[in-house]
């Protein structure tokens, strides 16, 4: 009898535990605090975006250092959930979908040769990094006896023949010591928008991005996101004629830093509210996060 009464008693205090579990993993799952949409997201969450990029084998220790260090900053970000603009552009509050922006539009990290800086820019212009292959791919469209362009990287040959290509090239700029790490972050980031296109252009309307972006309606120029020159006459100097283009994802980029920023220090955010105040005041003809973004590409899938 005294042994049936334990296994009973026994057999409740088990029901019990289980039923406790039970219940805590329930009320785990409700909360809206774990979701994917969380402040802070969990160590699960990687996004470790290196692993998804190929670093181009002729860079220099110096810069491989540098490189390392500006991955190994991105990997330890941590977002809130309080920055709008944000969330309307990249789909998300967490840094997983500033990855996931990034991973779809750079695939190679290209050290550019003095040959081909030289090419591009004359005198003391820009250095610094640049969709120097964003472009070509039009002239395939426009040009059609022109072959398709191409670049070696660590050997393996890659077409330069649609938006999403994926090649970013630095120069010596993006190497300046005076430049923050997480302004680094921001510069891919930017460059990154320079891949999307939302439809493929006619000939016609390519041969003018390429050449004559000014002369079409700015409509087209969601391809690509083309610049225009500034107000001010400087040729030195870029901005935006069009909505969420890519000093418009700049911005973002260094408001989310400043605003929401979990993991960064007050004089990162301090940083990046002045590079974000910059980039304001003097860098667009409109406002730039007016109407609803498109993060499209017409290559997207194939």
């Amino acid at each position: 009898m005294i042994i049936r009464v334990k296994i009973i008693i026994t057999f409740i205090l088990v029901l019990s535990f289980i039923i406790s579990c039970n219940l805590k993993h329930m009320s785990l799952k409700q909360d809206p605090a774990k979701s994917s949409y969380s402040s802070t997201p969990s160590k699960e969450q990687n996004h470790d975006l290196l692993s998804f990029i190929v670093l181009d084998n002729k860079f220099k220790s110096g810069e491989l250092r540098m490189i390392n260090e500006m991955f190994s900053k991105y990997d330890s970000l941590q977002f809130g959930s309080s920055y709008e603009p944000f969330r309307r552009f990249f789909g998300g509050d967490s840094v997983e979908y500033l990855t996931d922006y990034l991973k779809k539009r750079i695939k190679y990290f290209v050290r550019h040769s003095e040959e081909k800086l030289q090419q591009q820019y004359s005198g003391d212009g820009w250095k610094g990094i640049g969709a120097y292959y964003m472009h070509d791919w039009l002239q395939n469209i426009f040009d059609p006896y022109s072959q398709i362009i191409q670049t070696k990287i660590n050997g393996k040959t890659v077409n330069i023949d649609r938006p999403r290509h994926g090649v970013i090239t630095s120069g010596p700029a993006f190497f300046d010591t005076s430049i923050d790490v997480l302004e680094r972050i921001g510069i891919l980031t930017h460059e990154a928008r320079h891949s999307d296109c939302p439809t493929r252009p006619t000939d016609q309307v390519a041969y003018y991005l390429f050449n004559f972006p000014d002369q079409i309606n700015t409509s087209y120029w969601s391809c690509v996101n083309v610049h225009a020159a500034c107000n001010d006459n400087d040729e030195g100097r870029a901005c935006d004629k069009i909505t969420w283009g890519s000093y418009a994802v700049s911005f973002i980029y260094d408001a989310k830093i400043y605003m929401d920023c979990l993991s960064c220090t007050e004089s990162e955010k301090q940083t990046a509210n002045l590079s974000a105040k910059t980039y304001w005041n003097s860098r667009f003809y409109i406002n730039p996060l007016s109407g609803t973004p498109n993060t499209s590409s017409f290559d997207e899938s194939e």
